[in-house]
């Protein structure tokens, strides 16, 4: 019986991109549920929520210096334009009623850690009131993956930002100060062509690695 991780169809997917012959492979296996999401699901997935807080951070020195290279000066130029002081990486931190505390978040593939308490810092941070609302992952995730097709695969568009907002839509949370915290409009901060596909090209490449090495699955 073999060990791989992988179904025969996805091997064979991860085939016919190693020799070039599957058009799309890539951004097809990227929307797949990580596996991550998969274990989450398994595992706390019809467990209650008691508190979920949203968390924006600064995006670091590093991160903003390579978005300067790709879009060859175009990033503090339109940053400037549109009025953004700072840019923010967004992130989920969710409290179940038996006291567990996970963090949710999108980079290039989806990430799901024990919360931290360095989560917070430098941060800015609006706990959500449940009121008597009871939900759960399955009742934000699956929900999502059903209405947005490109949920997990990371783009310029298809970041951090709409991930956290689809799933909060998925459970009616979304109010107008959620709204004006969650959003800001990355899509035109990359306007040349060029660089908007070397961008995708290494979130895709980083992407991959991460798929082959934690695993994916078809849903």
């Amino acid at each position: 019986m073999s060990n791989s991780p992988f179904s025969k169809l996805e091997i064979s997917e991860l085939k016919a991109w190693g020799n070039k012959k599957g058009k799309g492979v890539v951004s097809n296996l990227m929307r797949k549920r990580p596996k991550v999401i998969k274990d989450l699901l398994d595992k706390h997935g019809t467990h209650m929520i008691k508190k979920i807080t949203i968390v924006r951070r600064p995006l670091t020195r590093a991160v903003e210096n390579l978005i300067r290279l790709i879009t060859l000066g175009d990033y503090d130029k339109q940053k400037k334009k549109l009025n953004y002081d700072k840019m923010f990486h967004l992130f989920m931190v969710v409290d179940y009623e038996d006291g567990q505390s996970i963090t949710i978040e999108k980079n290039q593939r989806v990430n799901v850690y024990d919360t931290k308490l360095d989560d917070f810092t430098d941060a800015e941070y609006i706990p959500i009131n449940l009121g008597r609302k009871r939900i759960n992952l399955n009742d934000m995730i699956l929900p999502s993956e059903e209405k947005y097709r490109e949920l997990y695969r990371y783009s310029i568009e298809n970041n951090c930002q709409r991930f956290i907002y689809t799933l909060l839509d998925s459970v009616k949370l979304l109010t107008p100060q959620l709204k004006k915290f969650i959003t800001q409009d990355i899509s035109t901060l990359i306007i040349n062509p060029v660089s908007k596909k070397i961008a995708q090209g290494i979130i895709d490449i980083a992407a991959l690695f991460d798929y082959v090495v934690k695993g994916g699955k078809h849903v």
